[in-house]
């Protein structure tokens, strides 16, 4: 039984934050981490995976790890950017925007896994990158 969703949710889950928006928008941790936040209650996955979602707004909770860790891996891939300063360990709870413009064919697989119903025995092991270049 897994313990936290599959990083393809939560990495689809903060690039939604950007869906409405222009590339230049700066939009800050808090703004991302409630978008996630509201999906989560919203759709099921806090009774899915409530190790994970328990605590959220705690520093150290498993959600919180979780969250910085996917915010990272998105910086690296380099589909978001930290803006306003060079990207360091203290950016992370800054500010971001998107790396990258991304067409209208990226974003129709970006709201279809955005819209996909939760299940506990989903496991891709496949990053958004990967979808993204197909």
């Amino acid at each position: 039984m897994l313990i936290l969703p599959d990083s393809l949710f939560i990495d689809t889950a903060i690039l939604m934050s950007w869906r409405n928006s222009q590339k230049d928008t700066i939009v800050s941790r808090s703004l991302i981490k409630l978008t996630l936040i509201n999906k989560i209650n919203n759709e099921g996955y806090a009774e899915l995976y409530p190790e994970w979602s328990r605590n959220m707004h705690l520093s150290q909770s498993l959600f919180e790890v979780t969250f910085d860790s996917r915010l990272r891996k998105l910086v690296k891939f380099d589909l978001l950017s930290p803006a306003g300063r060079s990207y360091t360990r203290r950016s992370i709870y800054g500010k971001y925007k998107l790396g990258k413009e991304f067409t209208l064919d990226e974003w129709k697989i970006i709201e279809d896994l955005y819209s996909t119903i939760p299940n506990k025995w989903v496991k891709t092991d496949i990053d958004i990158l990967c979808l993204l270049e197909k």
